[in-house]
């Protein structure tokens, strides 16, 4: 009894003497977990409707009062407002001064001239290269001008060719040309029973097709054989000066042909040889221009002569100009004028070969013995 009652005052004196600390952590207790302050409903609504007045208020004030005064158009400087401006653009009415310029240019247009606008463009055009059978009044033309890819004739040299070449001594060279081509025309524009049409009478018809206008696109086939004609030069001399003339060159497939090359050049090089040789034939150099037995390359380009290994590639070739890109071909295969002839293109035929020999004991040339016996 005694150990008890010692233990239990024992007891009692520890749990006093640890009250004291329990009673002064509590303050702090009670201080730490005070209630949090929380918006109401009203309150919150309040907040997101002053949010909402005030962006609905800026945004008033910027556009009629801010914006108005920071970009107003200036009349003397419309490229600087545009620039200002943003995305936001005002119709500009140019005073009649700045209408002048457009008009004259327009006007200029009109009259197939086109005036060079500033110094650049006259020194680009100064630089620019034309092709040859362009003419130095037109060199500043542009793609806008071609008709179905060609170069209209009235640009080229052709146009005006028999007047630059002839002196005041041969004044009457232009009318000996126009009076041999009203023989060439009276050839081929009469009635197809007695004209070339008569090697194929199976497709010739009763009427003969108008010649074309002047400056009209012409198409000619000539065998290889015929490239050192004098008369296949006359008759594209003369043609060329009143057409837009472009030659086919007929050649065979066979390998026995007249050039020498060198053996190490490939096929496509040995093409284009063989082409540039008969072109050589055919048309003068830049230097051989006094020279009469040539056709002037200012009067066919060499660009407007091709080759074609069959008739096929030449009606292959005349669909890809299109109609209205040819408006005459000449040629002696019947079976290109009966293919062509479905399409609606217009296509006379000629003798191939022509009658006896020359110096030389080759065949005369079918096309220049016809048109010029």
């Amino acid at each position: 009894m005694f150990f008890l009652q010692i233990s239990e005052t024992v007891e009692e004196t520890t749990v006093e003497t640890q009250q004291p600390p329990l009673t002064e952590s509590l303050p702090t207790t009670t201080s730490s977990s005070l209630p949090e302050e929380q918006w109401s409903d009203a309150e919150i609504e309040s907040l997101l409707l002053t949010i909402i007045l005030f962006g609905i208020l800026t945004s008033l004030i910027y556009n009629f009062v801010i914006k108005p005064v920071l970009f107003t158009p200036n009349p003397d400087n419309n490229q600087d407002y545009q620039r200002q401006g943003g995305q936001r653009n005002t119709h500009h009415h140019p005073t009649p001064a700045q209408q002048r310029p457009r008009m004259d240019l327009q006007n200029n247009r009109n009259e197939d001239t086109i005036t060079p606008d500033g110094e650049l463009l006259a020194l680009l055009t100064k630089l620019a290269r034309v092709p040859p059978h362009i003419s130095s009044a037109s060199s500043t033309v542009t793609s806008s001008i071609l008709q179905e890819g060609v170069v209209p004739f009235r640009y080229t040299h052709a146009s005006s060719f028999e007047k630059s070449v002839s002196s005041s001594s041969d004044q009457d060279v232009p009318l000996n040309n126009r009076r041999e081509r009203a023989k060439i025309f009276a050839k081929l524009f009469r009635p197809p029973s007695t004209a070339a049409a008569t090697t194929n009478t199976a497709t010739s018809t009763s009427t003969a097709p108008p010649p074309p206008l002047r400056g009209a696109n012409v198409v000619i086939t000539i065998p290889i054989s015929d490239v050192s004609s004098p008369k296949i030069h006359q008759i594209l001399y003369l043609l060329g000066t009143y057409y837009n003339v472009f030659v086919i060159l007929s050649i065979p497939s066979s390998s026995d042909l007249k050039l020498v090359v060198e053996e190490d050049l490939n096929k496509e090089t040995r093409e284009v040889e063989l082409l540039n040789s008969y072109k050589n034939q055919l048309l003068l150099s830049l230097e051989e221009d006094c020279k009469k037995q040539k056709v002037s390359r200012r009067v066919i380009p060499a660009h407007r002569i091709i080759a074609s290994t069959s008739s096929l590639g030449r009606v292959a070739f005349i669909r890809q100009m299109g109609k209205k890109g040819v408006h005459l071909l000449l040629d002696y295969d019947a079976d290109v004028k009966n293919q062509l002839s479905r399409f609606g293109f217009t296509v006379l035929l000629y003798p191939e070969k022509g009658s006896g020999e020359n110096e030389d004991g080759v065949g005369m040339s079918g096309l220049g013995d016809f048109l010029l016996p």
